[in-house]
C-alpha cells in the first residue's frame, strides 16, 4: 500500500520565490521543516539559508504548525498553503 502524501504550496518571503513540494501525511512537521528548508536553500540559488529554525507558518491564518504532530494531524491536506521562514 502506498503512503498518503499531500502537495503542498510553500513560500519563501526571504526569497520572494514559491514551490510545490509533495509531502507524506505521517511526517512529522519539524521533519517536513527540514526537507523544505532543504529544497528551498536549492530552489532559491542562495537567497534562503537553512537553519535549524525553520518555522513552517499555515499562510491562511498565520499560525505556526507543531513539530510534534504529523501533516494529517495538523489538518494539512492537497492545495494546503504554507510560509517557510
Amino acid at each position: 500500500m502506498m503512503a498518503l502524501k499531500y502537495m503542498v504550496e510553500v513560500y519563501i518571503p526571504a526569497a520572494q520565490k514559491t514551490f510545490d513540494m509533495r509531502i507524506p501525511a505521517s511526517s512529522f512537521m519539524g521533519e517536513i521543516g527540514n526537507l523544505a528548508a532543504s529544497l528551498a536553500s536549492d530552489l532559491s540559488d542562495g537567497s534562503y539559508k537553512a537553519t535549524r529554525r525553520t518555522i513552517l507558518i499555515n499562510a491562511e491564518n498565520g499560525e505556526m504548525y507543531d513539530v510534534n504532530m504529523t501533516a494529517s494531524e495538523q489538518g494539512i491536506r492537497n492545495g494546503t498553503r504554507l510560509i517557510l521562514i
